[in-house]
């Protein structure tokens, strides 16, 4: 039989105990033993919430970062053009070239290659950062994936706990029955108790 903690082995295992036959000879035995076993469901729905409220603000975390490079990329992109834009009106300037004007010309070939270059250098950066907003998309995507499992093993386990605090009632003694489902109540809202 395969290892149930296989894929996660700091999850805890909590398994509903049938109460033994004569179980009214030993009742703070019984209680004892569904209290612990209420603890320990507890602390594991408290590891879980934990889990899923990390997920949301690493979520929340991609999501600006991927913005901020798309933003970067669109500015690198109007800096290109824009530099494009200024080569192309330097060099419809000089044009008609006259001999007095030869080093005024060469001056602005020597521009237009440095330009040139940066519009390169700024097309390749957009590249880059594209790629970089495409890949921090698939990673956003998985940490949705994540965040939406992680709600749902919470909500599981809320289920769970809510149906063990259902048929928790010993008929021994109201205030320990009480107390019992006060306590649950309180944990599922996050409070410690």
């Amino acid at each position: 039989m395969p290892d149930p903690l296989a894929h996660s082995p700091d999850m805890l295992i909590v398994k509903g105990n049938t109460l033994p036959r004569l179980w009214w000879l030993t009742p703070w035995a019984t209680a004892r033993s569904l209290t612990s076993t209420v603890a320990a469901l507890k602390a594991y729905a408290d590891r879980a919430d934990a889990a899923l409220k990390a997920s949301q603000l690493e979520t929340i975390a991609a999501k600006q970062s991927r913005e901020h490079w798309i933003a970067k990329a669109e500015r690198a992109h109007a800096v290109a053009l824009h530099n494009e834009r200024v080569i192309l009106d330097i060099v419809a300037k000089f044009i008609p070239v006259e001999p007095e004007k030869w080093a005024e010309m060469v001056k602005a070939l020597a521009l237009v290659a440095e330009m040139d270059k940066t519009i390169n250098a700024s097309q390749a950066e957009c590249r880059r950062l594209k790629e970089k907003s495409e890949c921090q998309a698939e990673c956003l995507e998985a940490f949705d994936k994540e965040n939406a499992r992680l709600k749902a093993e919470v909500e599981r386990l809320r289920k769970a706990g809510d149906a063990m605090a259902l048929n928790l009632y010993i008929p021994i003694r109201h205030e320990i029955y009480s107390e019992l489902l006060s306590e649950w109540n309180a944990a599922k809202e996050g409070k410690q108790s």
